[in-house]
């Protein structure tokens, strides 16, 4: 089985995915580290330079999410939002697993409380003086993805809302309202 998490970013995808897979003993998977080493890009920015159009990300994320999903075993996989969803959804038609697509969802407040810096390394920072400075912002640009993903996410019939739940209750409670357990 395959289970693929969407939401946006900062939702909790990866966090929550992890967690789930360690309580169902699956493997766990994140698309953009995948993308990441599958096209030797040191850290997810080098991919979106080198391919500035949303599209070519979105093909090459699809080829990879069909790749993991063909291997072998039962999975999470933690999907980095996709636009153009025939990059993806054309290729899972055609996988015989069973891959059972998930939106996360949240309110932006939430998702706010969430919101993590990185540096290059991709290794994780905390400034919160910054974060409260440019809270309007951050709102203001998570609405906005929140509306800009409604369409590429609305073909996906499981919509789980953590209604602010930490990473534990809220694997804990999508793999209980997906019955997974």
């Amino acid at each position: 089985m395959n289970i693929l998490l969407f939401g946006i970013s900062n939702v909790g995808k990866t966090t929550i995915g992890r967690i789930m897979a360690k309580k169902l003993n699956y493997d766990f998977y994140d698309l953009d580290d995948e993308v990441k080493s599958y096209y030797g890009y040191s850290d997810i920015n080098e991919f979106i330079d080198k391919n500035s159009y949303r599209i070519e990300r979105d093909k090459k994320r699809g080829y990879i999410l069909e790749y993991l999903c063909r291997k072998e075993g039962n999975k999470v996989i933690a999907v980095a939002p996709i636009y153009y969803t025939k990059s993806y959804s054309t290729r899972l038609k055609k996988i015989p697993e069973v891959v059972v697509k998930i939106e996360i969802q949240d309110t932006p407040e939430n998702i706010y409380k969430r919101l993590v810096f990185a540096d290059d390394n991709d290794q994780a920072y905390t400034d919160y003086e910054y974060k409260e400075r440019h809270k309007k912002e951050y709102l203001k640009a998570i609405k906005k993805e929140i509306t800009r993903n409604k369409a590429a996410f609305s073909r996906i019939e499981n919509k789980i809302n953590i209604a602010g739940k930490d990473a534990n209750k809220a694997a804990d409670y999508i793999i209980s309202a997906m019955h997974f357990d």
